[in-house]
């Protein structure tokens, strides 16, 4: 993966990213999950600060910061980017 990224993270006009070890998600410059949340809330009329999601890996992370309310799973590695992380009940 590392290799593979390496050859393409300079291609003009895209954004790589992933979440497990030998995943890469490319998309084009600016397109992201947080961006499309935003749009289906318009489509729906669900204003932006009334969007919350949910995410625990680096390919979540421009969507928790995109949306009204971004919440990290306890165990997520994006934990500093998120609004919000709930404790698990079941270990308290």
């Amino acid at each position: 993966r590392d290799a593979a990224r390496k050859e393409i993270e300079d291609v003009p006009g895209i954004e790589i990213t992933g979440a497990l070890p030998m995943n890469l998600e490319i998309n084009a410059a600016g397109v992201n999950k947080g961006k499309a949340m935003i749009e289906l809330g318009k489509l729906l009329g669900i204003p932006r600060e009334e969007i919350m999601a949910f995410g625990d890996g680096n390919n979540d992370l421009k969507m928790l910061k995109e949306v009204g309310t971004g919440v990290a799973m306890e165990n997520a590695i994006l934990r500093e980017s998120a609004d919000e992380i709930p404790s698990d009940p079941v270990s308290d």
